[in-house]
């Protein structure tokens, strides 16, 4: 066996192609799942910071509108004392009446 028959050696260089290319494609593969799984985990923890962000704007905006309300309701009742007072009835001794 001193050389090999040329179709022999051609089909073991095509086979040898054929494996050297399926790993370099599973190479490949495999470095773009990595590089998918960084952002994925990127992108995972952007959104765990937006939700607690987001969290803590609606609990500041919760009590903004309650301090809105309790103003209001200051302003209504400060409002209602003052139509009673001025719409209270003179008192009939300090009232002018003309001979």
């Amino acid at each position: 066996m001193g050389y090999m028959k040329k179709p022999t050696l051609i089909v073991l260089l095509l086979a040898g192609l054929m494996i050297v290319q399926g790993v370099a494609e599973a190479a490949s593969i495999s470095t773009r799942v990595r590089i998918l799984e960084s952002k994925t985990y990127k992108l995972g923890k952007e959104i765990q910071q937006q939700k607690s962000e987001n969290a803590a704007q609606s609990e500041r905006l919760d009590q903004g509108l309650q301090e809105i309300h309790r103003l209001k309701k200051k302003v209504e009742q400060f409002m209602a004392d003052e139509s009673k007072r001025q719409h209270k009835p003179d008192n009939p001794q300090n009232s002018y009446s003309f001979p």
